[in-house]
C-alpha cells in the first residue's frame, strides 16, 4: 500500500515542492550538514556542481563532497567512499559535541 504512489499524489507533491520557497529557510538549519553529490562525466559535471552549490548555499554549516563519475545513487554506486565520508562527518561532529557522562542516574 505504501510502496507505490499514484500519479496524482506524486504530481501534487511535485507541485507543492516547486511552489514552496524552501531555499529561503535553509539558513534556519543550525546543525552541520554533509551533502554528497555524484558528478557525471564530461561537461555535465560543471553544471551539476554549480547547481548543487546554488541549491544548498544557504545552509550555514555545509560541507559538500563531490564524487566524480558517479550518478544520483552515490550510496549504491560508491558505497565505500560514501561510508568513509559519512563516518568522517559523524566522527567530527561527535568529537565536537562530547559532554561529560551523566553520573546522576547510572545504568545498573
Amino acid at each position: 500500500m505504501f510502496g507505490k504512489m499514484d500519479r496524482l499524489t506524486s504530481a501534487q507533491i511535485s507541485y507543492e515542492l516547486r511552489r514552496y520557497d524552501w531555499q529561503a529557510r535553509l539558513g534556519e538549519i543550525t546543525i552541520p550538514v554533509a551533502a554528497l553529490f555524484g558528478l557525471p562525466e564530461g561537461e555535465e559535471a560543471a553544471t551539476a556542481r554549480q547547481q548543487a552549490q546554488a541549491v544548498l548555499q544557504g545552509i550555514p554549516k555545509l560541507q559538500i563532497n563531490f564524487l566524480p563519475r558517479t550518478g544520483h545513487w552515490v550510496m549504491e554506486e560508491r558505497p565505500r567512499e560514501f561510508d568513509r565520508l559519512l563516518a568522517a562527518h559523524l566522527a567530527e561532529r561527535s568529537s565536537q559535541t562530547k559532554s561529560p557522562p551523566n553520573r546522576s542516574n547510572p545504568i545498573p
